[in-house]
């Protein structure tokens, strides 16, 4: 039986049972001396998840160890196949830092010439400049005086508002661009929202929205950026690094977030505030406006 015969037999035997296949696929692609078989294996494996595109849990099998908090494998699952990383690569990462750098890898030695899909709509093709390879889905919409700088990948039903400047980033499929947003070699998962915001070095969690929010990417030292985890500091080997933010999060207008922030998923960020440490998963935090006033000596409340 050939090697394609075989690994597409064990494929098959575990998504039978769906429940088994953590642990047996993984180890078994990991584990694997033979780079013919492991190849076989790789490419049938990530064919089946394609397949499966409507169902992004496909990516769950995948288990990160606790320190990747808070990002999220799901997303994976909208990426065209010649986007998806190598699966030894995503089973090696231990950071969330490691997938915002093992994307923007990617985006450099995959994405080498311009495709913009039929059905892209734009609002004035002559004012928008387009430099580098970019890749542009199908069904996206992109505003006058818009700039987009390769390599850039934007997924299907995406939109870009007017005078947006985007480069070097991932842009997944769903996702709103308001006006006047700067997002630079980021990684943004569906359904993002962003309006005048600043997303620099950052990877954002499925639909979370980002209004007039700021991302501090670099010490003002211009040091490495180190960031908490699980209780350790740890030193990220980035120059720069933004934020990384969990799924279903919102930060409110004006909000700023400091180099190297972790931010878990559902949070609430209200305007104004600065992030300086990392926030776990429902956390809310806002500014107190009143104790300004009171110590300034201002009534609370003023009649009109």
């Amino acid at each position: 039986m050939s090697e394609k015969a075989i690994g597409w037999n064990l494929l098959s035997q575990r998504y039978s049972t769906i429940q088994l296949i953590d642990s047996f696929i993984l180890n078994m692609i990991c584990s694997l001396t033979d780079k013919i078989a492991k190849d076989v294996i790789i490419k049938l494996l990530v064919t089946f998840m394609t397949e499966k595109r409507q169902s992004p849990s496909s990516f769950d099998m995948i288990r990160w160890p606790e320190t990747m908090w808070p990002a999220n494998p799901t997303f994976l699952a909208t990426l065209p196949q010649e986007l998806l990383p190598n699966w030894e690569s995503l089973c090696s990462l231990v950071y969330p830092w490691d997938l915002l750098t093992l994307l923007r890898t990617t985006l450099v030695e995959r994405i080498t010439e311009t495709r913009i899909a039929e059905k892209v709509e734009f609002q004035n093709r002559d004012q928008t400049h387009i430099e580098g390879p970019v890749w542009i889905e199908n069904s996206t919409r992109i505003g006058a005086q818009t700039v987009i700088i390769g390599p850039t990948y934007i997924g299907p039903q995406v939109y870009i508002g007017n005078q947006t400047l985007l480069r070097e980033s991932f842009v997944s499929m769903g996702s709103r661009l308001g006006y006047g947003s700067d997002i630079a070699r980021s990684v943004m998962c569906p359904k993002c929202r962003t309006h005048r915001s600043s997303i620099i070095d950052s990877l954002i969690g499925e639909r979370t929205s980002l209004g007039g929010s700021r991302t501090g990417n670099q010490r003002l030292d211009k040091g490495e950026v180190r960031s908490i985890v699980l209780g350790k500091r740890i030193n990220t080997e980035l120059i720069k690094l933004g934020v990384i933010v969990g799924s279903c999060s919102f930060l409110g207008i004006n909000s700023v977030t400091m180099p190297g922030v972790k931010i878990g998923k559902n949070c609430k960020i209200g305007p104004g505030v600065i992030v300086y440490e990392d926030l776990p998963n429902n956390s809310r935090i806002l500014s107190k406006q009143e104790t300004f006033l009171r110590l300034m000596g201002w009534p609370e409340s003023k009649e009109v």
